[in-house]
């Protein structure tokens, strides 16, 4: 488990297409490529990368509302944090809205893994058990804690065997596997897809 994940202290890398930047958060390491998350950081309208092969999930995170207009999707409304857009990677992606937005960026090889997202409230008096496939928090607002780290807002925390959350707070849950079981080995080294 790795609790406070704090991206002001990642470097961020160029994207792909070169329009843009992301701290990659956590990425799997070890042996063929199963996934990634990622913080990217979008000023102005502009174009994704492309990423044929991957299956891609983007939460927003924080900014203004925006829209993401994906080839044979249409228009992806994200008007609030939390909000999220699932597409192909090889589809052709443009963000637009009024100004800087944060968006989460899960990125996972097609036929190797998947992802799903959730936006989920804590009220305090109960917590969350995620089981025992790789999961990955982004606390949107409250106060959290995980292993007895403090997660506070845009602070995240990640278990390659599940997390136990508490706490009372808004937070993106996403829920990471492999085919047979296994979860990924994980690390928070930049990488790039390739």
């Amino acid at each position: 488990m790795r609790a406070p994940i704090r991206p002001r202290d990642i470097a961020p890398v160029p994207w792909a297409n070169g329009l843009g930047t992301t701290r990659v958060l956590v990425a799997e390491q070890a042996g063929t490529p199963l996934w990634r998350i990622s913080l990217a950081e979008v000023t102005t309208d502009c174009a994704f990368s492309h990423f044929p092969g991957l299956d891609r999930i983007s939460i927003k995170v924080s900014g203004p509302a925006a829209v993401l207009t994906v080839a044979g999707m249409g228009v992806l409304s994200l008007p609030e944090d939390g909000s999220l857009a699932a597409y192909p990677g090889e589809a052709a992606a443009r963000c637009a809205g009024p100004g800087p937005v944060r968006l989460l960026n899960v990125m996972t090889w097609r036929g190797r893994a998947t992802a799903s997202a959730a936006l989920v409230t804590l009220d305090g008096a109960s917590g969350l058990d995620t089981g025992t496939d790789a999961a990955f928090a982004w606390c949107l607002d409250g106060s959290l804690a995980c292993g007895g780290a403090g997660i506070g807002p845009g602070e995240a925390a990640h278990g390659e065997a599940g997390l136990v959350l508490s706490g009372a707070g808004r937070l993106c849950l996403v829920r990471l596997s492999a085919p047979g079981g296994g979860a990924a080995q994980a690390s928070r080294i930049g990488s790039k897809p390739p």
